[in-house]
């Protein structure tokens, strides 16, 4: 009787594990299909099973038996994928290391044979192309004994190869220091320091513009194998050549050309035009202004700091403007023919004389008839209208416009531009030793823009939107 009781007893027991105890059988033959599986590969690479991401490697967790398919990847990898088959008591341990994307990098240098470094690694003399290098960014060092080190950051990616033609000046160092100190030093819009500042520069004239605060300056720095090592600059407020010496032109309609008939036929037929405001130097750019932008004078008649500079090419002007404006800011460029005239002529003040301020030559131009046979100080003599000088004589002077015959049209054209091209660029006004007509406000010259002369200069312009 205690047998049957106690085997009663035990039967229940079974019964009511398997039917009400959530850990009973069942659990325990699930447990026994799953395997330990550890996968391992590239640091933090991500670990996807079956196309669901697991987590990053090294990764171990427990899979169901039977087939799986893992995949690894990670940025600037080849990804890898892999199937396994998992057997019931068998834990798999799967190595998958990933191999980085790589890519090139070519260099060549002027002059060559220059030491290469590549994030502080020395890879030899230029020209060499160095390889496998994985996915990311480099600091490239190339440098050779008296000559310029040059830097460069690159990418390597899968958008384009990497290649870099450097050229290597030679130069030397050199100290800057400015007063006050501590003002950024610019060359070609690159920030190249703070004052005191060291600094490589290979021999010749670099044009650096120094600012602080409201204060700057622009200043042609010499560096040559003699001279100075140490150069010292003085602040001020403005850096424009042309400061206080723009007139304000408010524009209008005028009539352009041979107003009083007896002009050559370039200057008809008489046309309507209508121009915006703008501004235009009261004098011809002088000498001191192109030697302090451009660190030398080209002029015939050198030596007269306030006389105007010429034997200066059309195409050397828009080198002259461009340098100015980096340093300013501002937008200076070549007056159009139609702005010139229209100055010229006094603007909206213009009493119609036929030279630019009168009638009589004498008062208002250098020519040919009171000038020496050379240039003469800007602004010696009466202005016109608008209280500009040496509009007619002097110098002839570049305008912007490529010649070509004028047209009439029905209504007057807006800020006209001349044509889109052609063989000669105007000049207007007369000069030193030019006939008493080519100095009228209505008179047109043209010349070669790669000519230089001893008698044409050029005057600057500047948008009233441009003004500050």
């Amino acid at each position: 009787m205690f047998l049957k009781r106690l085997l009663f007893f035990a039967t229940a027991w079974v019964l009511i594990t398997i039917s009400g105890n959530p850990f009973g059988i069942d659990v325990f033959a699930q447990q026994q299909d799953q395997v330990q599986v550890t996968v391992t590969s590239t640091n933090d690479a991500l670990i996807y099973i079956d196309g669901a991401i697991k987590g990053t490697s090294p990764w171990t967790g427990k899979i169901s038996v039977g087939k799986h398919k893992i995949r690894v990847e990670k940025e600037n990898y080849f990804s890898r994928e892999y199937e396994i088959l998992t057997v019931r008591g068998r834990d798999l341990n799967i190595d998958l290391m990933l191999t980085p994307k790589t890519g090139t990098i070519d260099i060549v240098t002027d002059p060559d044979q220059a030491m290469i470094t590549v994030n502080g690694r020395m890879y030899g003399f230029s020209p060499r192309t160095i390889s496998e290098l994985p996915y990311g960014e480099y600091v490239v060092v190339v440098e050779k004994p008296e000559y310029s080190r040059v830097v460069r950051k690159v990418n390597i990616n899968d958008v384009k190869p990497v290649s870099l033609n450097l050229s290597l000046y030679s130069g030397k160092e050199v100290t800057l220091n400015t007063s006050p100190e501590g003002a950024n030093v610019f060359l070609d819009k690159e920030l190249l320091g703070v004052t005191p500042l060291k600094i490589w520069l290979k021999y010749g004239t670099h044009l650096l513009k120094f600012e602080k605060d409201e204060l700057s300056i622009a200043e042609n720095v010499v560096v040559s194998q003699s001279g100075k090592k140490t150069f010292e600059y003085s602040l001020r407020v403005s850096n424009d050549p042309f400061e206080n010496q723009m007139v304000f032109v408010k524009g209008g309609t005028f009539r352009m050309g041979d107003t009083f008939g007896d002009g050559n036929k370039e200057e008809k037929p008489v046309h309507q035009v209508t121009l915006s405001d703008y501004y235009i130097g009261k004098y011809e750019v002088t000498q001191a202004q192109w030697v302090a932008i451009m660190g030398s004078n080209p002029s015939h008649f050198a030596g007269c700091d306030n006389c105007p500079v010429e034997r200066v090419s059309w195409l050397d002007v828009q080198e002259f403007l461009s340098k100015v404006n980096e340093l300013t800011g501002k937008s200076y460029r070549l007056p159009t023919e139609a702005e010139w005239e229209y100055a010229a002529r006094g603007g909206q003040e213009s009493r119609g004389f036929r030279y630019a301020g009168k009638n009589n030559i004498n008062f208002v131009a250098w020519y040919t008839g009171n000038s020496g046979n050379k240039t003469n100080p800007v602004g010696q003599m009466e202005p016109n209208e608008l209280g500009i000088y040496d509009m007619s004589g002097n110098v002839w002077e570049w305008a912007f416009d490529w010649f070509d015959y004028y047209t009439d049209t029905p209504t007057p054209v807006l800020n006209p531009m001349g044509p889109d091209k052609g063989d000669f660029r105007i000049v207007r006004g007369g000069s030193w030793y030019g006939y008493i007509g080519g100095s009228r406000v209505a008179c047109r010259g043209s010349d070669d823009p790669s000519n230089k002369r001893s008698y044409i200069s050029f005057r600057v312009v500047l948008p009233a939107h441009g003004a500050k």
